[in-house]
């Protein structure tokens, strides 16, 4: 039987500096076909691919022992030690019961409108690939829904997952001399240093 590490949560991972990312006025509609599988998020499509961990999915589950920069633990642990971290930018809790629409689960962050405000929304409609940009009305009996970061803090580390840990988290600014990123060290400068 084969098993596969979790990837790493690192240390050095931050949000990016992308303006798309986790900006608190920042409201999309995210719109599949049929309708009722709409949900109004904190920032757009993009952030799946650009705002997020390396590898994240709705459902991965990271190696860490704390929520990244601008997350905080959004419900207590439930027993199985997976955290849900959830942007600091909304007070956001976990969804108590995901959707079970076909995306229900990209969405384990939640809250509820505590007051009736007009909010500038682009809509993204998932099917066509294509956005608008509207003004509407989100009374108190609506939400907010936000992408998690997952994250269980492993019990026992295996051999191989010691070194993907040393490996991601010295992969980075090893040559200061010149102050750019250089890969030439990362796991090879461990395992030389380690004989």
């Amino acid at each position: 039987m084969t098993t596969t590490a979790a990837p790493t949560l690192s240390s050095y991972w931050l949000r990016p500096s992308d303006p798309a990312c986790l900006q608190s006025s920042d409201y999309w509609i995210w719109s599949w076909a049929p309708s009722s599988d709409a949900r109004t998020v904190l920032g757009g499509p993009s952030q799946t691919s650009s705002c997020l961990p390396l590898g994240w999915d709705s459902t991965r589950t990271y190696a860490g022992t704390a929520c990244p920069p601008q997350y905080t633990p959004g419900c207590p642990d439930t027993g199985d030690g997976v955290v849900t971290c959830c942007p600091t930018a909304h007070p956001f809790t976990c969804q108590e019961k995901l959707s079970t629409l076909d995306h229900g689960e990209w969405f384990r962050c939640i809250l509820q409108y505590r007051q009736s405000e007009n909010k500038s929304i682009t809509i993204a409609d998932m099917n066509a690939y294509k956005t608008t940009t509207t003004v509407r009305t989100h009374g108190t009996n609506a939400h907010l829904h936000a992408l998690a970061v997952l994250y269980q803090t492993p019990t026992q580390m295996s051999f191989y997952q010691l070194l993907v840990l040393i490996s991601t988290a010295g992969d980075f600014n090893f040559n200061r001399n010149n102050g750019a990123n250089d890969r030439r060290f990362g796991l090879k400068y461990f395992i030389g240093r380690a004989k």
